[in-house]
């Protein structure tokens, strides 16, 4: 019995022990909360906005006495005097900091702050010296975050995840800025099967599809006509072939494209079971608008068993 106690004891201990610790993680978070930027340049008095990721309601703080000072929505302001301060953002039972240097010699100031990229796609950002000269240099923080060239264009790794590019000034290496960089999803974007062939002033819908991504916007465009952002469009009054271009909002590159081909004075027929067929042949000179709504119907599948 005495050995059992002991050995409960023991597990406690252990189990005390493991919950404990302390120390900072050099500007990262605990948990999932983050600051954007994660680290940032100022001039003397100047202003920055921070905002944080992963907790509603968050409580900022100076972390040094002298710091600057920061509001309830995050809007900060430099100290006067240079040197290395902390931001801090607490909420829901998480924190994290962000690194503020403060300089009165040259920096960088790296637009934008916050980006999101699929992967598959490039970033640009940029860089503009203040109170000096120099060339900007440019760096992933993360050994698998990507990669990114001396002008500011970003490539992304596969990996979704959150990254950060850092630009510094090798003229004062105290200083430094960091964006930070959400990568989502590589995009697959299809064009579902469906009518193609249209009368002038016809209508057909179009749906696309998207895989890979959870942002599954899509931006219409055509060669031809009209076509809304629902995706339907308007043939053009002049027979030819038009061709439709669905296109990712979240990764730009990734295209799908549809060919509708355009023709006057279509045949429709109508296919009765047990019967014999209807046809008619639309004259789209004499008849426009009935011909195009014939034809319209047609495609959305208002009427079973049609072909054009």
């Amino acid at each position: 019995m005495r050995s059992l106690l002991l050995l409960f004891a023991l597990l406690i201990a252990l189990v005390g022990c493991g919950g404990s610790g302390g120390g900072s993680n050099g500007g990262g978070s605990t948990g999932t909360l983050s600051i954007v930027p994660s680290a940032v340049t100022l001039a003397p008095n100047e202003e920055a906005v921070f905002s944080a990721a992963g907790a509603s309601g968050v409580t900022w703080s100076v972390v040094e006495a002298g710091g600057g000072t920061i509001s309830s929505t995050g809007r900060y302001k430099a100290p006067s005097t240079v040197g290395t301060y902390h931001v801090a953002a607490a909420g829901g039972g998480r924190s994290a900091q962000a690194t503020v240097t403060v300089t009165d010699g040259a920096f960088v100031v790296l637009t934008p702050l916050q980006a999101t990229v699929a992967a598959g796609e490039t970033f640009k950002f940029t860089a503009e010296v203040r109170n000096g000269t120099g060339t900007p240099t440019f760096s992933v923080v993360e050994a698998d975050g990507g990669t990114v060239a001396q002008d500011g264009a970003y490539t992304p790794p596969s990996t979704p995840g959150t990254y950060h590019v850092r630009v510094e000034l090798p003229t004062n290496p105290s200083s430094r800025t960091e964006a930070t960089i959400t990568v989502t999803g590589a995009v697959s974007i299809s064009i579902a099967d469906g009518p193609r062939l249209a009368s002038p002033g016809s209508r057909i819908t179009f749906v696309a599809s998207i895989t890979g991504n959870e942002d599954t916007e899509v931006a219409w465009s055509t060669s031809a006509g009209t076509i809304d952002e629902t995706g339907k469009l308007i043939a053009p009054d002049a027979a030819g072939e038009v061709t439709v271009t669905a296109t990712s909002v979240v990764s730009p590159s990734k295209k799908a494209t549809a060919v509708v081909k355009v023709i006057e004075n279509p045949t429709v027929r109508f296919k009765f079971a047990g019967k014999a067929d209807i046809v008619l042949k639309l004259d789209t000179d004499k008849a426009p608008d009935t011909s195009a709504n014939l034809v319209s119907l047609v495609n959305e599948k208002f009427y079973e068993r049609r072909t054009i």
